[in-house]
């Protein structure tokens, strides 16, 4: 009888394909920035779907103007991940520095706004 563990052997997290990210993501519906749609986001980034070839490159700090339901908020970001999906559209995967608290409060107004499921009343 062996005392090998059973099941498949824990991810290495300095392996290429670990997942890194530090917070949890939510879906958004009707967010933008200036720089194309908001996905998804957490405390630490988000994740931009932009039509065509991105303006900014792998590595770059940007300026995003993220609005939601009418809100908006500028935020400093730094570009993490570069991916193509589809033909014409690409992801651009941010990260946010350190937001002051008033930067993280602004933030999570805007994903309450962008996360919220809409409400049909029969009628």
């Amino acid at each position: 009888m062996s005392n090998a563990p059973s099941g498949p052997a824990p991810e290495n997290p300095a392996s290429p394909g670990a997942n890194r990210r530090r917070h949890g993501r939510l879906r958004t519906h009707d967010m933008t920035s200036n720089f194309g749609r908001v996905m998804d986001l957490s405390r630490s980034g988000l994740r931009l779907r932009v039509g065509g070839r991105p303006s900014a490159k792998l590595g770059e700090t940007i300026e995003l103007d993220i609005e939601a339901g009418g809100a908006g908020i500028r935020l400093p970001a730094t570009v993490v991940r570069v991916q193509r999906v589809g033909f014409a559209s690409t992801d651009l995967g941010v990260e946010f520095p350190e937001l002051s608290e008033d930067q993280q409060r602004g933030l999570a107004f805007l994903a309450r706004l962008a996360t919220a499921t809409p409400v049909t009343r029969p009628g």
